[in-house]
């Protein structure tokens, strides 16, 4: 094996390669970054069984070949080498030595011979995302993902692709998040769903650029799902399992309507939260009466109290939330304003858009102690 490239072309595509590695892999060869070289092409792979990273850049002065390089300590070495044009050629002994303006490292590598081969796609469906859009809705959803859970299927989020429509579901038990947006899905009728890890999800998120104009190519078959973006290409294995049907758990109407300014009630929440989590049940009260909306908190260390106007639709409601849940979904909402709606103190509290229906999340609240 031989190539000749940029330092700085590879170290990036390493840097992005090796985020597929796990902290504890599955087996020894997991490891390791597969390095291919053949027809003026370079190939980078790292995986943990469960996601996999695959990004290809061009090369000069080939060799063909195929390694297996310790994949951490790949990257670093990488790191520090100087910028510049760098060789890299295969030793006698099946190692890999880096030249690079004086500089010159040797890493030991095995011969990849069993390293599992890519992913297969059969039969996908493919449709094509705005990147800015797909990325928006994996982070305004996946903190609603269970970290564990018996129930697998509540580690993911589902993906639902429908005729004009791509929606994203997450919820943990506890609250739950729907992000809708409409767009080109190829689908004439009917529908496709899955479920797609956590972490998976996460990672795919962070490749995406934030540039409006730029696309993924999505392919989805019975037990993976790719993200093409570029050079780069990912793959994660599907969660097999029948997702909880969420439809069912909306609320069908409201007694309690309020709108509120995001701004103004996220500092509200934030600032009740620095006395609500010094207790041990992290609790927040919401009191609504005509449009004047009270929120307290307490704790040993202190109390919180603050009125904000609202305006408000239907009966007053008393009702209280472990303040995290409505940081957390505060933290991510982008609009100027949205509506809570509530039926009842023991019932979940939606948050929607102040117009469209693009987002939901569902809140369930905390019975307080009379």
């Amino acid at each position: 094996m031989k190539f000749i490239a940029n330092t700085e072309t590879i170290r990036n595509l390493l840097s992005i390669v090796t985020r597929a590695l796990s902290v504890r892999p599955s087996q020894p060869v997991m490891e390791g970054v597969l390095i291919e070289v053949r027809e003026n092409c370079l190939l980078l792979t790292a995986s943990d069984g469960m996601f996999t990273i695959h990004a290809s850049t061009e090369v000069n002065e080939v060799e063909p070949g195929r390694l297996l390089a310790p994949g951490r300590f790949f990257l670093e070495t990488m790191r520090k080498l100087p910028d510049g044009e760098m060789t890299a050629s295969q030793t006698k002994s099946g190692g890999l030595t880096l030249s690079c303006s004086g500089a010159r490292i040797t890493i030991g590598c095995q011969n990849g011979e069993e390293y599992p081969d890519l992913p297969e796609i059969v039969e996908p469906h493919s449709f094509s995302l705005e990147q800015k859009m797909l990325r928006d809705m994996i982070n305004e959803s996946s903190f609603c993902i269970a970290d564990e859970d018996p129930r697998v299927v509540l580690t993911g989020a589902l993906l639902e692709v429908s005729e004009g429509r791509f929606t994203v579901v997450a919820l943990d038990g506890f609250r739950m998040a729907v992000h809708n947006r409409e767009c080109d899905t190829g689908i004439a009728e009917g529908k496709t769903a899955v479920v797609v890890p956590k972490k998976s999800l996460i990672e795919i998120a962070r490749l995406l650029t934030e540039e409006e104009e730029e696309t993924v190519l999505l392919q989805i078959d019975r037990n993976y799902i790719s993200a093409q973006l570029g050079s780069v290409r990912v793959y994660a294995r599907l969660i097999d399992g029948e997702f909880i049907n969420y439809q069912r758990i909306l609320p069908t109407g409201w007694k309690t309507r309020v709108k509120v300014n995001c701004a103004q009630f996220s500092s509200c929440v934030e600032r009740a939260s620095l006395v609500a989590r010094e207790s041990k049940n992290n609790l927040m009260r919401i009191d609504v009466d005509g449009d004047r909306m009270v929120v307290t908190s307490n704790s040993d260390i202190g109390e919180s109290y603050e009125e904000i106007e609202v305006e408000t639709d239907g009966e007053p409601m008393k009702i209280t939330f472990n303040v995290r849940y409505l940081s957390d979904a505060f933290r991510v909402i982008k609009d100027e304003y949205v509506y809570l709606q509530m039926t009842s103190p023991v019932s979940p509290m939606t948050i929607v858009p102040f117009g469209g229906d693009a987002f939901l999340y569902l809140i369930l609240p905390v019975r307080a102690a009379a």
